[in-house]
């Protein structure tokens, strides 16, 4: 069974998180330097402003596609600043007049920020960051700029070469099962007797209230991205064929971020070879060859692990070797940093406390190998940094609460055990509702 993306909101900018292209523009001797910090989302994307001494210095983006006059549009953006207290201003133009936000106060944490304006016409108007004052070299971390018709800021939809346009409905986060037969049973839906399978779509019917209340029709529905397809997430240990160690030997008992002695510590054996253990998403699923993982759809690997006797280790998606040049991201667990990224691939790193990191990568699934490739890969580095090498039979890593969605962002954990999560992520949409927008 799929899902696929119901609702939607959009985004009128290109390269959102991308202040390096040239559809950014700078205004009264501002420098840009794209990817520089962390972002909101933990990826090195965050760009940086130095703006020039006047109040009307900053970066700017013309809008894409025709406003509708008497509708409202807003723009948003992160904003950090780089010592905290710099103060900037937000502008949105119609193309015949301009909403100027209030003096905005940046601090040393990612907020976003935001302007509204009513549209008098129909031109694609202008998104502005400024600094709010005449001081000259003020900088300040921005990422994430969105433009959307919406009297507020809506989740957010990054942009590439193109804009996002918006779907049915409002708000971008609900998805609905399109795959469905008649077969499938719900145990935990309402009145799940109650049910028709029409063009793949399930739908089923709840009962007026005790007053009378209309029957409405429902979709089956789920958040977007908040499934996690890995089956024992922390039990890396379990001899039932979900985690597979190579050339590793793991032993459970060490203390996990929520405080349980379920972490796994992963030690590399003495071959002088690759070290590596994999969760396996092979079977049980609607994806390749009946994998859990879709090709063409874009997923997020994440795990969190901590430094023991090793720094550095890999998150990789879509091979079946631990080859760190390909599908791959390497971290160092020492500092606390995402060491690289290769093409196809964003990730993050975030700290979670006593020198624990989430570490995460996302790419599109492409089947790299049928069907072994559906699968996450953590591979083990030696502090040389190197990544075939004889382990000491003592260094290595900790690991624990593994997680592999269908997102393009790292989503909230969620721990599983012998089956990978499903039912709890559903919920109701009413049908009569989306059929009306």
């Amino acid at each position: 069974m799929a899902f696929v993306e119901i609702v939607g909101s959009e985004n009128r900018l290109k390269r959102s998180q991308d202040i390096s292209s040239g559809v950014w523009q700078v205004l009264s001797g501002t420098v840009k330097t794209a990817n520089v910090v962390a972002g909101p989302d933990g990826t090195i994307s965050g760009g940086k402003l130095t703006f020039g001494g006047a109040t009307n210095s900053g970066l700017m983006q013309a809008g894409n596609g025709a406003m509708v006059s008497g509708k409202d549009y807003t723009y948003s953006i992160w904003v950090k600043g780089v010592v905290g207290g710099e103060t900037i201003k937000l502008l949105l133009s119609d193309g015949i007049s301009a909403s100027l936000s209030s003096v905005l106060t940046a601090t040393t944490k990612w907020k976003r920020y935001s302007v509204t304006k009513t549209s008098a016409g129909t031109n694609a108007g202008s998104v502005q960051i400024r600094n709010a004052t005449t001081d000259t070299g003020k900088e300040v971390y921005i990422w994430g700029g969105q433009l959307e018709e919406s009297k507020t800021a809506s989740s957010y939809k990054k942009t590439t070469i193109n804009v996002v346009t918006p779907s049915a409905g409002s708000d971008g986060v609900w998805e609905f099962e399109d795959s469905a037969t008649v077969s499938n049973t719900y145990p935990d839906s309402a009145d799940g007797a109650n049910t028709t399978v029409a063009g793949g779509v399930r739908t089923y019917n709840k009962p007026g209230d005790e007053n009378g209340g209309q029957e409405l029709s429902y979709l089956r529905t789920r958040v977007m991205g908040q499934v996690n397809i890995l089956k024992k997430s922390e039990n890396l240990i379990s001899s039932s064929g979900y985690w597979n160690a190579t050339r590793t030997t793991l032993t459970k008992g060490f203390e996990a971020p929520d405080g349980s002695l379920n972490a796994s510590s992963v030690i590399p054996n003495t071959d002088n070879n690759t070290h590596r253990l994999d969760a396996y998403a092979t079977s049980g699923g609607p994806g390749d060859n009946n994998g859990l993982m879709i090709s063409g759809q874009t997923y997020t690997a994440s795990i969190y692990a901590k430094a023991h006797g090793y720094n550095l280790m890999n998150l990789t998606i879509d091979e079946t070797s631990n080859n760190p040049t390909t599908n791959t991201a390497i971290f160092n667990l020492s500092t606390g940093t995402l060491v690289s990224t290769e093409t196809g691939t964003t990730a993050g790193i975030q700290s979670v406390g006593d020198n624990w990191y989430r570490v995460f990568v996302s790419k599109t699934f492409n089947l790299a190998t049928d069907p072994w490739s559906n699968r996450m890969l953590i591979g083990v580095i030696n502090n040389s940094n190197a990544v075939s090498y004889a382990g000491d039979g003592s260094s290595g890593i900790l690991c624990w609460g593994g997680m592999l969605g269908q997102s393009d962002v790292i989503e909230k954990y969620i721990p599983t055990d012998a089956s990978a999560s499903t039912t709890i992520e559903r919920g109701e949409v009413s049908k009569t509702f989306f059929d009306a927008q």
